[in-house]
């Protein structure tokens, strides 16, 4: 569907000819020259709503332990998997999307992995702690360490998800459940904020008695490789 901007009447055609409504403030351009005018307009309008609005790259959370980031990373990720219950939630995933990697316990962003392919169902034995069945073929995209990885804590002001929050551990009663989807904007800002952290990488100290997920966190991921 084309999409007029505001200021512009509607314009319709047919094979052997048309009809022309155009907007008051273009009356005295000739009938070609406001045709040429409103289609090459519309065109462009909808050029940039196509490119916006009809293949949107949506952000899912993809949450890790802070022992199994490591050997993901060597195992060369092409596989995430998640739970049996989360199949409806992972079925909106969409190849091209972004999964935005989390490590509990330090509560930090440490990576970006992008879906090949739509979820599929594969119990075959690839995590050591858990089956994880709800899989998709992925690819890494961004890679950081711990010490580089970006806290969660530095984004607060500008993220939706700490809408109501006064502290990390009531934030650990939204990073669950993964996939779960980001709010777009919460999205494209965590997205570039790993990316600048590749970048410019900062290196901040981790307090390794803070490397375990909390119980809550605990019961929502674990890949186990």
């Amino acid at each position: 569907m084309l999409y007029a901007p505001p200021f512009l009447i509607s314009y319709t055609s047919q094979k052997n000819g048309g009809a022309i409504s155009i907007a008051q403030n273009l009356s005295r351009i000739r009938v070609i020259d406001r045709y040429s005018l409103m289609i090459n307009f519309i065109t462009s309008y909808n050029d940039s709503l196509l490119m916006v609005d009809i293949k949107r790259r949506r952000y899912w959370l993809d949450a890790f332990h802070g022992k199994d980031w490591e050997p993901f990373i060597k195992m060369g990720p092409s596989v995430t998997g998640f739970r049996k219950r989360k199949e409806k939630v992972a079925r909106q995933v969409r190849p091209g999307d972004y999964f935005l990697c989390y490590l509990m316990g330090i509560h930090r962003f440490i990576g970006v992995t992008e879906a090949l392919s739509e979820c599929y169902l594969d119990d075959r034995p690839i995590f050591k702690t858990e089956v994880l069945p709800v899989r998709f073929k992925i690819k890494l995209v961004y890679e950081l360490e711990p010490e580089t990885a970006v806290p969660i804590l530095e984004l607060k002001d500008r993220l939706f998800l700490f809408a109501g929050v006064t502290d990390i551990s009531a934030l650990a009663t939204r990073i669950k459940g993964c996939p779960m989807e980001f709010e777009h904007g919460d999205g494209k800002i965590i997205y570039q904020a790993i990316k600048d952290a590749v970048d410019n990488p900062v290196r901040r100290d981790i307090d390794q008695s803070r490397n375990r997920p909390s119980k809550a966190e605990h019961s929502e991921a674990s890949k186990g490789f």
